[in-house]
């Protein structure tokens, strides 16, 4: 080593500090949109059974186009309730409406014609589609004859160029186009699987797909407009069980709401919905002459309530305030749930909304498996999620350490850093308790010979105060003691 008297310097490489993965309920929703409206363009691939990750409602519509057609466009609905109602965390969409599958050609059409002006009235109008003729049908016009674009309802505006073939006296066109639709769409969509030659994912099981695209874990399963079916229930709860083989999700879902109430207990006991897993909400919901699925307004205010929380699902988003005006069957006819018809409701593991206080709540802290199943871990809501969410962030936290060195220290590191985090999370009121342990008891020679090791993991979530009771008694020793 050269001799060296002074002070000398040197640059080290820019390295950025590690990140702390964002905290936010992972809402996966599967359904439709009015992706002929999409303003993607190229490199981007076109929105269909492709997850896309919206952070605001700017970005949402964009992506995937919106319409106030909910019952034909499922997935605008979330939209809604999530980043204009709630105002909430991201959402990953995913759409299966595909304009190549699901489309209905509607040939010469008669359209009005005012002021220079043509509106078709129909929405998932493809413009690529659109074919423009005289009245009669002798004539077809080109773009040098007219614009056509969306307006604010997500129909076709057609305006006639003065310097085009247009008669300045037509009052009527004939429009030829294909249009969306979306009772082609069936549960096989939905559901979706995976090609074996091509190993491209559609539907539900692009779920997969989540965290390795967005770092994000999905948590949160909803399909609104299709999760009344007990086929896609079922398969949104087989979903949720397992994620890329090690994340958990919690999978929320519509019971018919054209059932009555008096008979929608014996209708979710026959479909056999007794999950964990599984909440389920009933009826749906109004909110400013707007009509919600009860699943899209439970996973907002869920995900509003985390997000109070630092995003640790330990409360639940039970008697939080849900932004509805309220409850509705199937056909629109109006339900006023009293508290005992409600209680009724939430002691067969259904949540709906109460409006007790002077607004509407989400009410109900019970998962499916109530009343089959009594335990805490399997039937309250928070109680449930925060395993789930242990779990989940136990893999993403530790994911790193994974083929690192089996030495004492490594394992001491991390049984060192997990009670850290479980000591933060009971200083925060989120655990009562936890322990993280290392027991040399349960790590056999054979198993730790090829690299097999196991943490414990202890951990007691506070349950909701479902049940506050007061005692009252007439005391007489305060007469007494008015005289004394």
């Amino acid at each position: 080593m050269a001799y060296s008297h002074g002070i000398t310097a040197k640059e080290k490489t820019y390295s950025p500090p590690a990140q702390e993965r964002e905290q936010f309920t992972g809402i996966v929703v599967v359904g439709t949109a009015p992706v002929n409206m999409s303003t993607r363009v190229a490199p981007l691939s076109t929105p269909v059974n492709v997850p896309i990750l919206a952070r605001n409602w700017d970005e949402a519509v964009a992506a995937l186009g919106y319409s106030d057609d909910w019952e034909s466009f499922t997935l605008c609905e979330v939209m809604k309730s999530q980043f204009q109602n709630h105002q909430t965390t991201p959402v990953t969409f995913i759409n299966v409406l595909d304009p190549a599958v699901h489309t209905t050609e509607v040939e010469d059409q008669l359209v009005s014609v005012v002021k220079g002006r043509a509106i078709v009235d129909a929405v998932g109008i493809t413009l690529a589609s659109l074919v423009v003729k005289s009245a009669d049908g002798t004539t077809t016009y080109t773009g040098t004859d007219y614009s056509a674009s969306y307006n604010n309802d997500g129909k076709v505006q057609i305006v006639v160029r003065s310097a085009g073939t247009i008669p300045p006296g037509a009052n009527s066109l004939s429009v030829t186009y294909d249009k969306l639709d979306n009772s082609l769409v069936n549960i096989t969509d939905i559901i979706g699987g995976t090609d074996v030659t091509t190993g491209k994912r559609t539907g539900l099981e692009l779920t997969e797909e989540v965290y390795q695209r967005f770092q994000v874990i999905p948590d949160v399963l909803i399909a609104p407009g299709f999760s009344t079916n007990p086929i896609v229930a079922f398969a949104m709860v087989d979903k949720a069980r397992k994620i890329n083989g090690v994340f958990e999700a919690q999978a929320i879902i519509d019971l018919d709401a054209s059932v009555p109430f008096v008979d929608i207990v014996d209708w979710k006991q026959s479909q056999g919905f007794t999950d964990p897993l599984l909440i389920a909400g009933y009826p749906k919901a109004t909110y400013l002459d707007e009509v919600y699925h009860m699943s899209t307004i439970i996973a907002s205010t869920m995900a509003s309530t985390d997000a109070d929380n630092d995003g640790v699902p330990a409360e639940s988003p039970s008697n939080k305030a849900a932004m509805i005006d309220g409850l509705v069957y199937e056909d629109g006819t109006e339900l006023y749930l009293g508290k005992e018809q409600a209680e009724i409701l939430n002691g067969n593991g259904i949540v709906t909304a109460l409006n007790f206080t002077g607004e509407y709540t989400v009410w109900g802290s019970r998962t499916t498996a109530y009343p089959m199943y009594t335990d805490p871990q399997r039937t309250f809501i928070p109680v449930r999620r925060m395993f789930t969410w242990a779990k989940n962030n136990f893999i993403a936290r530790y994911w790193p350490r994974v083929d690192s060195r089996m030495i004492r220290r490594n394992i001491a590191s991390i049984v060192d850093d997990a009670n850290v985090w479980f000591n933060g999370l009971q200083a925060s009121g989120y655990l009562l308790g936890g322990l993280v342990t290392f027991d040399e008891s349960k790590n056999k020679l054979d198993d730790l010979i090829n690299g097999k090791v196991i943490f414990g993991f202890r951990m007691t979530p506070p349950s909701p105060m479902e049940d506050i009771q007061g005692e009252f008694e007439y005391d007489t020793s305060y007469i007494a003691s008015v005289f004394a």
